[in-house]
């Protein structure tokens, strides 16, 4: 759906370290699917609906960076109405769709959360969903693999039963910045492996 990054029924993992960008360049993405323009060199494409759901900015914020970018690059008005029609922003500063919680030594899988994730994407007729960041998204020790697993195979399920493609933001471990790009790979991604494992990757 985009370029070699979004494949429909599979999760991509974007993964670096923080402050770089990657909400900013998730939300990018978002604005130019919803388009079927590219400002980015991924290549035109069909105009998409999209989901960006971003745990950290507040609502306000996310609709700021979105006109800068639209304004940067000249967005026309009828551009501007096809934004409009086919990206949905959700700020999930409250936790608003959580997946899991960690209790007494075991995952619990939020079926509501996961639930009301797959009823936006259904009556909303999303066909990509950006998830920023994957800590928001539970309270699970992230370097607990078995217990991971369980959380990436949730989303992994409703991205394949509603045939969308989906891409999880997350942040790579401490000092890896430091490293040059051609050194990258996804074992620097912080946690454990399933969230790797599990996902096709992006550093």
């Amino acid at each position: 759906l985009y370029s070699t990054y979004l494949q429909r029924g599979h999760v991509t993992l974007l993964s670096a370290s923080g402050g770089v960008g990657k909400s900013a360049w998730s939300l990018s993405v978002a604005i130019d699917l919803a388009c079927g323009i590219d400002h980015l060199g991924a290549g035109d494409s069909k105009p998409r609906k999209v989901l960006v759901y971003n745990s950290e900015d507040d609502q306000d914020e996310m609709l700021r960076r979105a006109g800068a970018y639209m304004k940067f690059h000249n967005f026309t008005d009828a551009m501007r109405q096809r934004v409009r029609e086919n990206v949905t922003i959700i700020s999930g500063v409250n936790g608003a769709l959580q997946f899991a919680d960690y209790k007494d030594g075991a995952v619990v899988i939020r079926k509501k959360s996961v639930e009301l994730f797959e009823q936006i994407i259904r009556e909303r007729g999303i066909e990509v969903a950006m998830l920023d960041p994957l800590v928001s998204l539970h309270n699970i020790p992230e370097n607990a693999n078995s217990e991971m697993n369980k959380l990436i195979m949730a989303i992994k399920k409703v991205t394949a039963d509603c045939n969308i493609a989906t891409l999880v933001s997350h942040h790579d471990k401490k000092n890896i910045g430091n490293r040059d790009v051609e050194d990258a790979s996804q074992d620097d991604s912080r946690g454990a492996g399933a969230i790797t494992r599990r996902r096709r990757s992006r550093s």
